[in-house]
């Protein structure tokens, strides 16, 4: 009775893609010796449901509910399985559970996790239920705030995991930023993003070591003891002439302008996929676009390569929503390359193509040697991180009537003309280096 992942129902936000596949199917779990406990012998059903198709199904539903039933007497051996699973239903199931608990010795153990949401590309789940029990216990602990009869939403463990962080401790440290990073791209795209969710882990681990006192008087559970972080592979620009595939990527992305009122997601990192909004010290300014070059500058010292502006049309006067290259490279691709993908090419063989940008992420007209904002385009990209990417750069969306649950766009997602924000739309295609290089 599973719904289709929805992008307007898992997250009310861009940059959510519809070309990400599903959750799929885990696979059959190592076995491990869990105590022949009332929550050993559940963890091993739920185990086996996670790995089968009674997953999402009612039967699932109450296992999850036999465990938090038992209550805190369950949180030590939810601990257990916290630090010793690597298999993402079991950790989204996790985080489910002990937010649902509501047991604090828990958080130790979902900071050390954090590290271990950081996967492949997923969706989050909108989910049918048949018995009215069992779709108010999901309901009660989901994480949408929704109230639909019998549906309730089950997400990525970047999603559960963090959940129960904020709703254990009551604080946030902007982790919605990871939240559309997925392990894939570059080998060195791929070590920069197991640092940024280390990082995050850091800070959550630093919090609790100061203010734990303050949340539970266990003082067994004072320490997170995150393990040191290995440090991200140092940069090697590709070699010339290196062989790569082009891959799916992210789809149905936007950037605000970091002009407008809500601002939440102005700037993007090609390398890990990070998000952010303008920060706070010029949400607060009677004029950001007075604070451009501050702005630049911090979002560069930050690491990101693209951020949201406005472009006044020279010639109209008309203002468009548009995207401005942070301290990267770009070349404008022909049309036909326009969501294209490849199992053989070089870096080279498209730069070749090319025709370097100028100073906004938009489609210039040779001819009239001006801008053509309405228009599409793509572009190949380096990032000053030496990442590369194909970005189609999609129309400006003014329309923000789109509502959760309603609307879905059937169709090329750049090409969509609403959505939940004001902004210009854009997708992009990885890059994975071939195991080996072809011979010439």
């Amino acid at each position: 009775l599973r719904e289709a992942a929805r992008e307007e129902d898992a997250a009310s936000e861009p940059g959510d893609s519809n070309k990400e596949e599903p959750r799929p199917a885990s696979q059959k779990p190592t076995a491990r010796q869990r105590p022949d406990t009332p929550t050993g012998r559940l963890l091993d059903e739920l185990a086996e449901q996670n790995a089968s198709n009674d997953k999402f199904e009612d039967v699932w539903c109450k296992t999850l509910m036999q465990i938090v039933k038992i209550g805190p007497e369950a949180v030590p051996e939810l601990i257990a399985e916290l630090d010793a699973t690597n298999d993402d239903m079991m950790l989204s199931c996790l985080g489910f559970m002990l937010r649902a608990i509501d047991d604090k010795r828990a958080v130790p153990a979902l900071i050390r996790a954090i590290p271990k949401t950081l996967l492949p590309p997923g969706s989050d789940m909108g989910l049918l239920a048949e018995d009215e029990a069992i779709a108010a216990f999901m309901q009660r602990h989901d994480l949408s705030g929704r109230d639909e009869p019998m549906r309730y939403d089950f997400g990525r463990p970047v999603r559960e995991i963090f959940g129960a962080l904020q709703t254990l401790t009551g604080q946030s440290f902007d982790e919605e930023e990871l939240y559309h990073v997925f392990l894939k791209g570059t080998e060195h795209q791929r070590s920069l993003k197991r640092e940024l969710f280390a990082r995050k882990a850091g800070q959550w681990a630093e919090w609790w070591e100061r203010h734990w006192s303050e949340v539970i008087q266990d003082a067994d559970y004072a320490k997170v003891n995150l393990p040191k972080p290995k440090p991200a592979t140092p940069l090697s620009p590709f070699e010339a002439n290196q062989h790569f595939q082009i891959t799916g990527g992210l789809g149905n992305a936007m950037l605000e302008s970091y002009t407008q009122a809500k601002r939440n997601y102005v700037f993007y990192d090609i390398d890990t996929g990070r998000y952010a909004g303008l920060p706070k010290t010029w949400q607060q300014a009677d004029d950001a676009a007075a604070h451009l070059e501050e702005i630049v500058t911090w979002a560069s010292r930050e690491g990101f390569d693209m951020m949201g502006v406005d472009y006044t049309d020279p010639s109209s006067g008309q203002s468009y929503y548009a995207l401005r290259p942070i301290g990267l490279e770009a070349w404008e691709l022909s049309n036909e390359y326009w969501k294209f993908s490849s199992n053989d090419i070089t870096f080279e063989a498209l730069q070749a193509e090319g025709v370097p940008a100028a100073e906004l992420l938009l489609h210039y007209d040779a001819e009239k040697e001006a801008f053509a904002p309405a228009e599409t385009a793509t572009f190949l990209i380096k990032s000053r991180e030496g990442t590369p990417v194909l970005l189609f750069v999609g129309i400006e969306v003014k329309d923000d009537s789109l509502k959760p649950g309603k609307g879905r766009f059937e169709g090329d997602s750049e090409l969509n003309p609403v959505s939940f924000y004001k902004g210009r739309r854009f997708g992009l295609k990885q890059f994975e280096e071939l195991p080996e290089t072809p011979k010439e």
